[in-house]
């Protein structure tokens, strides 16, 4: 997979922060993020980077793809930590993906 160009992959930004995803609530079980890339790319990775904020990050992540926009099988899951993870996954031909924060 080429590394993105587009904005909205490299940086989710819709809060005032820029390149900070915010729901305006503190991360907990459940909370999750889905990124629809339009036309299907390879995915191979995901790859974030925790903010300096004291508790702001992924404590434990599950990331789930579809190729079809409809079933999203697991694809990932392990333990998240501050700074910066790069999440392998198998390579597949997605649309959608989601990354939530496991139980």
């Amino acid at each position: 997979m080429q590394r993105s160009t587009s904005p909205r992959l490299r940086q989710l930004h819709p809060g005032r922060r820029r390149g900070h995803q915010s729901s305006g609530a503190g991360q907990g079980p459940g909370t999750w993020v889905t990124v629809d890339l339009g036309p299907a790319q390879e995915l191979n990775r995901v790859e974030m980077k925790a903010r300096t904020i004291p508790g702001d990050y992924t404590r434990a992540y599950h990331v789930e793809t579809s190729g079809d926009g409809v079933t999203r099988p697991a694809m990932a899951r392990g333990q998240g930590n501050a700074g910066e993870m790069v999440i392998p996954l198998p390579p597949a031909a997605a649309v959608t993906f989601a990354v939530s924060e496991a139980k």
